[in-house]
């Protein structure tokens, strides 16, 4: 059964290195990044008030807005969140839809599309003339598009970023503050999923602070955290750019949470095949006989013919009082050894009136055995012929 105990063990420890990573990665995206789970921040999410749907996020410490990562929740159930994002002051937020999966519909003719679920973004304007501009064009309006995606999900490698259209995946504010809303369509299939990262940066006219690396923007100076280099999620959320996570995926060696479970549940299922096929293997095997063709289990004794029942030595068959490997103990050492026990009583103590008789004196005399010629009424021989001499 060694066989048997080493698959088990290889499998529990596949399975434990499968759930360690995922449970580890979880634990490193908690500890670099603040999540809300739309699910749980329901009561967040219907707040009337400006504070109570407030969402603060730091330079160091961005923002995770998610919905359909928990596995007992419904993201069905979300109907309809408002929210606000507020960063320090002197700070601007930068958003990035690291995946998507929402609800719309594609005209077959013209090709627009049509959200049924979306997400939208909103920055603050201070003054009348940038409200004014952006109802005259869509690249000062102060308001994003209905944004709608399927099975997306951002290139970390290559990632092409774009702030327009309703399959825009970024969006910034240079003030300190940013509002999503999210809202329901009719679907109300669970299959809905979105990553949204929302990022403080600094906006400088020359170059980054230490501690701080550029954004890659030609015209002014986007910084972000170096904290956030190489972290597995796009802060630079600015057309154009992505630079934080540029040449990360090969040095840094990470790997997603969706591709660790899929690379150990195959590592699991090899081990189990190869277990398998070196069970059958030892299970059914050829009996060592050649006399009888047949198949037995691998823990049954092989069998042997009487005639092989015996022990053998290079001398031949081994002696019946050869086989014991000790010599029996006496019966007085095994009445010793329980407990002190006395020999049997002999005969005469137990009937003294009884004479005691020597060994055969009770047996009768056998008669001597007669010749034919001795027995009564047989008779007599008669002799021998004379021999003639010549």
């Amino acid at each position: 059964m060694e066989e048997v105990a080493l698959c088990t063990s290889l499998l529990c420890l596949f399975l434990c290195l499968g759930v360690s990573a995922v449970c580890a990665e979880s634990a490193s995206a908690a500890d670099g990044y603040m999540t809300v789970d739309l699910e749980e921040s329901r009561a967040m999410c219907r707040g009337s008030s400006l504070t109570s749907n407030r969402v603060w996020i730091q330079p160091e410490r961005p923002v995770l807005l998610r919905l359909g990562h928990l596995p007992n929740h419904d993201p069905a159930r979300v109907e309809q969140c408002e929210l606000r994002i507020s960063a320090p002051a002197d700070y601007g937020v930068s958003i990035t839809i690291n995946s998507m999966n929402l609800d719309f519909r594609r005209n077959q003719f013209t090709g627009s599309i049509s959200c049924r679920d979306h997400v939208r973004f909103s920055r603050p304007w201070d003054s009348f003339m940038a409200k004014a501009l952006a109802k005259v064009s869509d690249v000062f309006s102060d308001r994003s598009d209905s944004i709608c995606r399927q099975n997306y999900e951002v290139d970390i490698n290559r990632p092409e970023l774009y702030n327009v259209g309703k399959t825009a995946n970024i969006f910034h504010s240079t003030k300190n503050e940013v509002g999503f809303e999210y809202e329901r369509g009719s679907d109300r299939s669970s299959d809905k999923e979105f990553t949204i990262v929302a990022t403080a940066f600094r906006k400088t006219n020359g170059s980054c602070p230490d501690e701080y690396i550029r954004c890659g923007i030609k015209s002014v100076s986007y910084c972000i955290s170096e904290r956030l280099r190489c972290d597995g999620f796009v802060n630079c959320g600015f057309p154009g750019s992505g630079v934080d996570e540029e040449g990360c995926s090969v040095a840094s060696g990470t790997m997603s949470t969706h591709t660790f479970v899929w690379v150990t549940l195959v590592l699991a299922l090899a081990v189990f095949i190869c277990c398998l096929i070196s069970c059958a293997l030892r299970c059914w095997v050829p009996a060592q006989s050649p006399a009888h063709p047949r198949l037995r289990l691998w823990f049954a004794p092989p069998s042997r013919s009487p005639a092989d029942s015996r022990p053998t030595s290079s001398s031949g068959p081994v002696p019946a009082e050869r086989t014991h490997l000790s010599p029996l103990p006496s019966y007085e050492s095994v009445v010793g050894q329980l407990g002190g026990m006395q020999s049997p009583p002999a005969y005469k103590d137990l009937f003294p009136e009884r004479p005691v008789t020597p060994p055969g004196a009770d047996l009768l005399p056998l008669r001597p055995l007669l010749k034919a010629s001795d027995r009564p009424g047989t008779p007599p021989a008669a002799p021998p012929p004379a021999v003639r001499r010549v």
